[in-house]
C-alpha cells in the first residue's frame, strides 16, 4: 500500500517537472536551457 502511494506521487512529481520544463521552454528557450543543465 505505501509503496503503491510512493510510486503514484513519484510519477505525479516527474510529470509535474516534465510539464514546468515544458512551459519555460515555450517561454524562454534560453532560460529553460540553463535551468536543464542545473537539473541535469
Amino acid at each position: 500500500m505505501i509503496k503503491r502511494i510512493l510510486s503514484t506521487a513519484a510519477l505525479m512529481i516527474i510529470s509535474g517537472v516534465f510539464v514546468l520544463f515544458g512551459i519555460n521552454k515555450y517561454k524562454n528557450p534560453n532560460r529553460q536551457r540553463a535551468q536543464g543543465e542545473l537539473f541535469l
